[in-house]
């Protein structure tokens, strides 16, 4: 019966991955409905998310040998595999490997435990949306790199690139981004930050966060935003763009 209930949750936590890949705000309330009815759905839906990522390679790899022989038979000059196409063979990829890890055993769903830290990240183009255990919702831009960690989704690290982060709010344990050392610390919120070598940028459209550079404590809230430069930190307020525009 044990074995039966955890295969059933295995099975939802990869139907609401591929569901929330789409990109779908419908499905956001429901899925974190379902994240909070039971501890045993965090850890089944992070686990799906450590798989997602350790196929990365193989999926890159295995999309451009299929475009590659799908060229050559046509007889024509190999063209670079679109961001669009290679995520529909990723889902594709993702849930075929997914099945056969739930016959093996859910031998799949190991990857990464033996390390709490994972980066995930997007090409040049490519854009990602995913979601952490605690039903935060991150949507990548382009040429994006984000270190996060198994055991502690309220943190991540923003290495590089542009992200915007739909905070699931924990008053007790508030989601917190570090990017150069400094810190933006989530009070019930919707961000976006991008990270430049030049500049941090931050933008509030939805509630509000803390930023923290050692001494300098600001808050910012919705509409707010915000530049911190090698020698200036500059706040004003602006219309928030979406991302990606």
């Amino acid at each position: 019966m044990a074995a039966q209930r955890d295969e059933r949750i295995r099975d939802d936590a990869i139907a609401w991955h591929l569901r929330l890949a789409q990109g779908n705000d419908a499905d956001w309330e429901p899925f974190v409905a379902w994240l909070e009815a039971d501890e045993r759905h965090n850890r089944a839906y992070e686990a799906v998310v450590d798989s997602d990522t350790a196929l990365d390679g193989v999926i890159d790899e295995m999309a451009t040998a299929r475009e590659a022989e799908q060229a050559h038979a046509a007889n024509v000059v190999f063209p670079e595999v679109s961001s669009r196409r290679r995520s529909s063979w990723r889902l594709r990829v993702f849930a075929t490997a997914a099945s056969v890890a739930l016959v093996a055993g859910g031998a799949l769903f190991t990857y990464g435990q033996l390390d709490d830290s994972y980066e995930v990240k997007t090409a040049a183009g490519e854009m990602r949306t995913f979601a952490l255990a605690d039903g935060t919702r991150i949507a990548m831009n382009g040429e994006t790199r984000l270190v996060l960690h198994h055991k502690d989704p309220r943190s991540a690290k923003l290495v590089s690139g542009e992200a915007r982060f739909t905070v699931h709010h924990d008053a007790e344990r508030p989601f917190t981004l570090e990017a150069d050392g400094q810190r933006i610390v989530d009070i019930g919120t919707v961000f976006n930050v991008q990270k430049t070598k030049r500049v941090l940028r931050v933008e509030v459209a939805e509630g509000a966060v803390r930023f923290v550079d050692g001494d300098v404590r600001l808050r910012l809230d919705a509409g707010d935003t915000l530049e911190a430069r090698a020698s200036t930190i500059k706040a004003g307020t602006r219309p928030v763009s979406a991302i990606g525009t």
